[in-house]
C-alpha cells in the first residue's frame, strides 16, 4: 500500500540542513508493509519504508482530534530537528496521505539501537 505524503518545508527544512539530516527534496511516500496495531487512538501503526529506509508509520484517522495530534507531533519534531538521528528518530516523511480521506501520517526511521525506554528501564 502506498500513501501520499510530504517532505517538510520551510524553517524545518533549513533546520534539517543545518543539522546534517537530509529530508527528501520531493514528496516521499511511505510504503506500508505490515500493520502492527490498529488501536493507537483509533489510528493505525505499521512497519514500512520511506524510500529504501525502514520506518514506523502512523496513519492518523480523519477527525479534528487526530489532525490536531498530527500537528502537535509534527511541530515537536520540527522544533527538535537538530536532535533527529541522535536522541530522536529521524522524520523522513510526514503530511497528508490519501487526500480524499483527509488522513495524516508520520513516518519515523526505525531505531536499530537501544531505545530510550530500554535505557530507562535498566535504571
Amino acid at each position: 500500500m502506498r500513501a501520499a505524503g510530504g517532505a517538510p518545508g520551510g524553517d524545518a527544512a533549513a533546520a534539517q540542513q543545518r543539522s546534517g539530516t537530509v529530508w527528501a527534496a520531493s514528496p516521499v511516500w511511505p510504503h506500508l508493509e505490515r500493520m502492527l496495531c490498529d488501536r493507537y487512538g483509533g489510528s493505525i501503526v505499521a512497519l514500512g519504508t520511506v524510500g529504501d529506509r525502514p520506518a514506523l508509520v502512523k496513519l492518523l484517522r480523519p477527525g479534528a482530534a487526530a489532525i490536531q495530534a498530527y500537528h502537535v507531533e509534527r511541530e515537536a519534531y520540527d522544533s527538535l530537528a537538530e536532535l533527529q538521528g541522535t536522541m530522536l528518530p529521524e522524520l523522513p516523511a510526514a503530511g497528508r496521505t490519501f487526500d480524499d480521506l483527509n488522513v495524516f501520517s508520520i513516518a519515523t526511521a526505525l531505531v536499530l539501537r537501544e531505545t530510550l525506554w530500554r535505557v530507562l528501564d535498566k535504571r
